[in-house]
């Protein structure tokens, strides 16, 4: 008995999607667009409440300077390269920054770095966002290859923690990343647009302040990652990331110690505590330790708590949206299954004079909508793990199906269960 009414029901579907190939690939496709566009809305929705959470958590509170160095001004810059006694100096200065109580001294330094060119596409390359002269950004290597200056960037321990960023596959930096030896590998960790070049574990040449280096990849970073200097956020999408080392052997190369070194020192400071005046605690150790001269600037975080206001706005835009087409996917499922109602008033009839009762031609149709809308889901689903990656969105989507078939079915399903029995089997006489 059950297998007879399990066949019935799938002779009901074969039938059903052979008599109407074209309004059913329709609502398969309204539901397949549907579901595809509700994963990107969540998985964006996601990302901008995560970015804002960031900010509540790491910037609301806290006051935020930057140190720009007045070295090429007055003259200090040349003293500086000049005698070894000036790099000292300089690193006992950012030692006590980074050691004073009340303050997070970090360094944030974009610092490009030639790396091979081939099959590299040019939007890696530093300034392509600013629309940089595209024969600017490569150059040819001593053995004849061809590289592109990429957009790199070098930063203190601490600083993926301190903005909320966390690697998406292998590790982050350990403490003895931070140490340089030219013939050691050097730690990178990579944007996520460079994981369809470069692989965890994998090395490449590079060329980093005119020093050769060998890279190896032990990190790549989950989509829209940022970090924030002056001010303004920075999307490390396209970043190549490298340790700021604060263990260098100085004496095997002075040059490249100094210039590393003044980058750092030309950090950032955060702080919640209004009563450090950190002007003149700078001003203070740049005269203790005789160093380069640092003007310091208060950043205007209202800029980016404005652009958070934006993005909150955009969000209720967009939850309306992602309404409007729940909505609209209800409907046309509802309209398009009652119009297959009508036309199938001969099929009730027989089915009506075989024995099955209003009941069962009803579950024919929710049949007919459920097929439709979880054939739509699993292939939005495999289309969106693709594109998005697996998660949590998935399961929601799942329940936003159960919900769309449910309500989908309402008026369908009333139609029927309202018809008089006698109106089938009378109109085919």
């Amino acid at each position: 008995m059950r297998s007879a009414y399990i066949k019935r029901n799938l002779d009901e579907l074969k039938r059903f999607f052979k008599s109407g190939q074209v309004s059913t690939a329709i609502l398969f496709i309204q539901c397949l667009f549907c579901f595809i566009i509700v994963a990107y809305l969540l998985n964006y929705t996601q990302s901008v409440n995560s970015h804002i959470n960031s900010f509540n958590t790491n910037f609301n509170k806290e006051i935020t300077y930057s140190l720009l160095d007045r070295a090429e001004e007055d003259g200090k810059f040349t003293k500086y390269m000049s005698y070894d006694a000036e790099y000292f100096n300089l690193y006992k200065f950012v030692q006590e920054l980074r050691n004073t109580d009340g303050l997070f001294f970090y360094s944030i330094v974009e610092q490009p770095i030639d790396i091979p060119a081939e099959n590299i596409s040019n939007k890696f390359a530093y300034g392509y966002e600013d629309g940089l002269d595209k024969e600017s950004s490569y150059s040819v290597g001593e053995k004849g290859n061809p590289l592109i200056w990429a957009k790199s960037m070098q930063i203190t321990d601490d600083v993926l923690e301190k903005f909320g960023v966390k690697v998406e596959s292998g590790r982050g930096f350990t403490e003895k990343d931070f140490e340089f030896n030219p013939s050691d590998t050097v730690k990178v960790i990579l944007g996520n647009e460079y994981k369809s070049y470069y692989q965890v574990g994998e090395l490449f040449d590079a060329e980093y302040l005119f020093t050769p280096i060998k890279c190896q990849v032990v990190g790549i970073l989950p989509e829209k990652s940022l970090v924030a200097k002056y001010g303004h956020f920075i999307s490390l999408d396209r970043y190549i990331l490298l340790p700021s080392f604060n263990k260098m052997s100085y004496y095997q190369n002075p040059e490249l110690a100094k210039i590393v070194l003044s980058q750092q020192a030309s950090g950032e400071i955060t702080t919640i505590d209004q009563a450090i005046d950190v002007n003149q605690l700078v001003s203070h150790l740049s005269q203790k330790y005789d160093t380069l001269n640092f003007i310091v600037v208060r950043e205007d975080l209202n800029k980016i708590q404005n652009l958070f206001n934006v993005s909150e706005e955009t969000l209720k835009q967009l939850v309306i949206l992602l309404i409007s087409i729940v909505i609209f996917t209800i409907i046309g499922i509802s309209v398009g299954f009652f119009g297959r109602i009508k036309r199938n008033y001969k099929t009730y009839g027989i089915h009506l004079l075989s024995g099955a009762c209003m009941a069962d031609i009803a579950m024919y149709t929710i049949n007919a909508i459920a097929v439709v809308i979880m054939s739509a889901y699993a292939f939005s689903a495999i289309i969106s793990a693709m594109v998005f990656g697996i998660g949590t969105y998935l399961i929601i989507i799942f329940g936003l199906a159960a919900i769309i078939l449910l309500l989908s079915s309402l008026y369908p399903i009333f139609k029927i269960l309202n018809m008089e029995t006698s109106l089938l089997i009378r109109r085919e006489e």
